[in-house]
């Protein structure tokens, strides 16, 4: 009788640790899925770029257009910014050599 109560144990110790085991294996399995499903549309974002990059119409236009307007609205940016670099460079002087 204690063979059928030990066995009977392990039986119920398996079914439950093979049930976690079990959903473990699922949760690692639905996030390598999602690793690559996130992988694929990443790359088929990057080709679509290249794709569209290297496909006419050529806006050089545009483009030189859209260069200027962003280069003249950052302008200003640069000499607000000089007075905090010069008090860098003189409390950090070691970080540049």
């Amino acid at each position: 009788m204690k063979i059928n109560k030990s066995a009977e144990k392990v039986k119920g110790y398996a079914h439950s640790n093979s049930v976690k085991l079990s959903e473990k294996a699922l949760e690692k399995k639905t996030a390598a899925n999602n690793i690559l499903k996130d992988t694929a549309n990443v790359t088929l974002f990057i080709l679509q770029i290249i794709r569209e990059t290297f496909s006419p119409p050529f806006e050089f236009k545009e483009f030189l257009r859209q260069c200027y307007q962003i280069g003249n609205k950052s302008l200003p940016l640069y000499p607000s910014q000089a007075p905090s670099w010069d008090l860098f460079s003189q409390y950090n002087h070691d970080l540049y050599w």
